[in-house]
């Protein structure tokens, strides 16, 4: 593979920012859901920012014409726009934590979890989260009573560059969560909805990998599956109705969202 060809590389990585994370380990919040997510009309206005990078998807457009009455859907992609911090950023995800000169650098992401009594190895994807912890690299993880491990963004430099950026173009407090695809054949996130945040932020970084979008109605399926791939570099930031937030009491429309193309990603 040549440096730069990220498209052949054999896994993955997203990370993203967002309001709130609930731990991948299932007991711990980390933030706060915000009342209101990111509005159509903020992912317009960064599309006027950036229109040489960036691609617009209303996914209202999925909908079948007999419920179209409903309000638009935008996911934005800005495509391959800070190829040089994605790059180093690639690194350190890539990278096994060790200490060089008393400091330590890469990371060492979270592979197992608790299944009953039995710790088992996580085969979907590998997990981390990354946020300010003000002093220290990272704390580490707590498995037995649900604590994942986290690191501290300000102290990974093209990371804290990135969340300096997110945060120029959209304001607030993030906290990052990192999925590790060790293997795009293998590995996926499965249709779900971001019922416990309202904003979702994120950066592909490695192979191409595809972000699956699908409308529900009640529980039944009502669209095809939209499916952006997202190469190296890439940003996308979902609109707040496409993190899945939505009235569905009155409408019972809804919008589940996963990653990759492993079978199980399109159940």
């Amino acid at each position: 593979m040549q440096e730069g060809d990220y498209s052949k590389m054999e896994s993955s990585f997203t990370l993203t920012f967002s309001d709130c994370i609930k731990s991948y380990l299932g007991s711990e919040v980390i933030g706060q859901k915000s009342s209101t997510g990111i509005s159509n009309e903020n992912i317009l206005l960064i599309y006027q920012m950036f229109p040489n990078n960036c691609e617009i998807y209303n996914l209202k457009d999925m909908l079948p014409p007999t419920i179209r009455d409903f309000p638009d859907v935008l996911v934005l992609v800005i495509r391959n726009f800070i190829n040089d911090i994605s790059n180093e950023l690639l690194k350190v995800l890539t990278s096994n934590e060790s200490l060089n000169d008393k400091y330590i650098t890469g990371i060492s992401w979270d592979r197992f979890k608790y299944r009953g009594i039995n710790l088992v190895e996580t085969k979907q994807k590998y997990n981390l989260i990354f946020c300010d912890l003000q002093d220290g690299y990272k704390r580490d993880s707590d498995i037995i009573n649900g604590v994942a491990t986290i690191y501290n963004s300000l102290r990974i430099q093209p990371l804290n560059y990135l969340e300096n950026f997110i945060q120029s173009i959209i304001p607030g407090r993030y906290f990052i969560e990192g999925n590790c695809y060790y293997d795009n054949k293998k590995c996926y996130t499965s249709m779900c909805r971001d019922k416990e945040r309202k904003k979702a932020i994120g950066i592909r970084l490695g192979c191409d990998f595809p972000l699956n979008f699908r409308w529900y109605h009640g529980t039944i399926q009502c669209s095809s599956t939209k499916s952006i791939i997202l190469k190296h570099g890439d940003i996308f930031i979902m609109s707040e109705l496409a993190t899945g937030n939505m009235k569905e009491k009155i409408t019972k429309l809804y919008l589940k969202h996963s990653e990759g193309t492993h079978g199980n990603s399109l159940k």
